[in-house]
């Protein structure tokens, strides 16, 4: 049975040693260590591989979300809070799961499962896309949205536009966050700025991708792999 690698991460004892004694009596997880703040998880997580992370929100100085934000490394996220207000923000960090202390055993083993499930997908490349649907939450509203009908996505500053069949969609959620939600045969990154449904493709012209009457960039950095997922690498040369 694989081993998952595990830190946690909270400032209160009492709280670190019941983790530490549910991570003991579950057989896929492996404890690497432990912080009581963010400092000493930014230094645990840059040295060690750390597949799940348990994380407390409320910790003196600097807060967990402040440590998500960091993206000083990107495992697997369970936050570990007494408070709920926290949970839309953990959400759209893209976390795995919220456990409100205190929690049952029985319940820590599901988020790990969530967890793990996330983990085993991305490193094999594939999406569980049981329906072709996306939910993207913009100005309080959760939009339910078929990947069919997104176009493209283009990176802002501090939010993503979403252009669909219908409109567009403003959501404040990262790039990376958003790509993982989309089956990675589908959608390709042809420049930093901008995720594409090739499946939406009409024709490629010099440096850009035409879609809908739209043109969307191919920077240089993105190219040679954008070009080859979308129509072949046999097509470089001709661009």
């Amino acid at each position: 049975m694989k081993k998952f690698s595990c830190l946690i991460v909270d400032d209160e004892p009492l709280a670190r040693k019941g983790l530490k004694e549910f991570v003991a009596r579950n057989s896929s997880l492996n404890l690497v260590g432990e912080a009581r703040n963010v400092a000493e998880a930014k230094d645990l997580l840059r040295y060690n591989e750390i597949d799940i992370l348990f994380l407390d929100i409320e910790m003196p100085r600097i807060s967990g979300i402040e440590l998500l934000e960091s993206k000083v490394a990107d495992p697997g996220v369970i936050i570990t809070s007494a408070y709920d207000r926290y949970a839309v923000k953990g959400f759209e960090l893209d976390v795995q799961d919220y456990l409100l202390k205190p929690f049952t055993y029985e319940r820590f083993s599901r988020a790990v499962e969530k967890a793990q499930d996330f983990i085993q997908h991305r490193q094999t490349g594939q999406q569980k896309q049981l329906n072709p649907i996306v939910y993207i939450r913009s100005e309080g509203v959760l939009h339910k949205l078929e990947i069919k009908d997104l176009f493209y996505v283009e990176g802002m500053q501090n939010y993503m536009i979403c252009h669909t069949k219908t409109g567009r969609i403003i959501a404040h959620i990262t790039m990376k966050a958003l790509e993982e939600q989309l089956p990675k045969n589908q959608f390709v990154r042809t420049h930093k700025s901008y995720l594409v449904n090739a499946e939406h493709i009409q024709r490629i012209q010099g440096n850009e991708v035409i879609i809908d009457k739209n043109r969307i960039p191919i920077s240089r950095n993105y190219k040679e792999e954008a070009v080859g997922k979308i129509i072949g690498d046999q097509l470089l040369n001709r661009s």
